[in-house]
């Protein structure tokens, strides 16, 4: 039996860690060095969120007695990772992507049909911009986005007029709308007493080819319900 439980031991490395090596000399300081071993290479550690990369092609591990992930950077930005063991729970890339449309975020082809209403939420994952949760005032079930900080949210689409159904009221802040490089258009949040929705025209007689809006937060709230684009 103590032959038995020493070749388990021995082995316990290729289990699924894909073997290793260790620091001392001899199988007994391999087996410590590998078993116990609680490797991390990726920057980021276990759990399902989706993580973008920017290094297509690049891998790492995350390693430890219980669990496994080997995570590979995809073509399409996102982290995939491989779950070596049951019960692993890695990062894997989004199901959630541009108005159904199977790519990353503001990929090309445009970001919803032309000339329709782009729900905010349908427009992929994009930093630090949030779900913003209503049980009333939000269209497609209670449903936008939200940030307090200036990076930009960035989408495109086909149309000629453009406007944005927004959030006003005593705390909301302005939000500067760009559409192909142009000077800014600055729409204001503010109301005071009470929160309102409304929307504000950003743009008319654009021609009816594909645009690209990105849109900055001028404060620390700014909430968004969907963009109307229209083809009149």
């Amino acid at each position: 039996m103590r032959w038995l439980v020493l070749v388990f031991l021995a082995g316990c490395s290729s289990l699924y860690f894909g073997g290793g090596s260790g620091s001392g000399s001899g199988s007994g300081s391999q087996v410590c060095d590998t078993c116990n071993l609680n490797i991390n290479t990726c920057g980021f550690f276990e759990g399902e969120t989706p993580t973008p990369c920017s290094t297509p092609g690049a891998g790492c591990e995350i390693e430890n007695w219980e669990h496994g992930c080997s995570c590979t950077c995809g073509s399409d930005g996102w982290w995939n990772c491989f779950e070596e063991t049951i019960g692993s729970r890695c990062p894997q890339r989004p199901t959630f992507f541009d108005a159904g449309i199977d790519g990353p975020p503001d990929a090309i082809p445009v970001d919803a049909a032309a000339c329709s209403r782009i729900e905010a939420e349908n427009i992929g994952v994009h930093p630090d911009w949030d779900y913003l949760y209503s049980s009333t005032d939000y269209q497609s079930g209670g449903l936008g986005l939200a940030t307090g900080m200036a990076t930009p949210l960035v989408l495109n689409f086909t149309g000629t007029t453009f406007g944005i159904r927004h959030e006003i009221g005593p705390n909301l802040t302005p939000m500067a709308v760009t559409i192909d490089g142009a000077a800014p258009v600055v729409i204001s949040g503010y109301q005071a007493n009470t929160f309102t929705m409304v929307t504000s025209p950003v743009a008319s007689g654009l021609a009816n080819i594909e645009h690209h809006v990105s849109i900055v937060c001028e404060g620390n709230d700014c909430n968004v319900d969907y963009f109307d684009v229209t083809c009149n």
